[in-house]
C-alpha cells in the first residue's frame, strides 16, 4: 500500500503540474508497478510484491486516483553502453549498477506489452516526434488487457 499511495502523489502532482502548465513530463512512469514486476521477472524478488501491489493500483486506477501516462519514451542503452556511463561517471558511486542491468530486458518487455495493447502511447526512439495526444488515463480494461499481455512471472 506504501507504494501505491507513493505512486498516487506523483500522479497527482503531475495532474496538478498539467493544469497549471498544459502539460506534465516526468521522469518515471508515476504508476512505477513496473519495478516489482521487472524484479520478479528477473528473478531478482518473488512475485509477492507485484501481486500484492496490482490489485492496490488497479483499484487506484479505477478511482481516478492513479493513471496510465499518456506518453512514455523509453529508450533503454545496451549493457555496454550502461557500463560506459557507470565508469565514467564519477559523481554517483551506482551500488546498484548490477540489479539495474538485469532489469533492462524485462523493461522492454513491460512497455511492449503496453505498446501492443495500446499502440502509439509508448516512443522507442527519441528522434521520433511524439504525438501529444490525450489517451484513456483511468481504462481499468486497457489496464487489464495490458497486465494480461506481460510474460508470465515464476512462483
Amino acid at each position: 500500500m506504501f507504494w501505491t499511495e507513493r505512486n498516487v502523489s506523483r500522479w497527482t502532482l503531475a495532474c496538478e503540474l498539467e493544469v497549471e502548465h498544459e502539460l506534465a513530463v516526468c521522469d518515471t512512469d508515476p504508476l512505477k508497478l513496473h519495478y516489482s514486476w521487472c524484479l520478479a521477472r528477473a528473478g531478482l524478488a518473488s512475485a509477492d510484491a507485484f501481486e500484492s501491489q496490482l490489485p492496490l493500483a488497479r483499484r487506484a486506477i479505477e478511482t481516478r486516483r492513479l493513471g496510465l501516462a499518456d506518453l512514455i519514451a523509453c529508450q533503454i542503452p545496451s549493457a555496454d553502453t550502461l557500463r560506459r556511463h557507470k565508469e565514467h561517471d564519477t559523481t554517483r558511486s551506482r551500488r546498484n549498477f548490477d540489479v539495474h542491468a538485469h532489469l533492462a530486458e524485462p523493461l522492454r518487455e513491460w512497455y511492449q506489452a503496453l505498446d501492443a495493447t495500446d499502440p502509439g502511447r509508448v516512443v522507442w526512439n527519441w528522434s521520433t516526434e511524439p504525438s501529444l495526444i490525450r489517451r484513456q488515463r483511468y481504462d481499468r480494461d486497457l489496464f487489464d488487457d495490458w497486465m494480461k499481455r506481460l510474460p508470465a512471472l515464476s512462483a
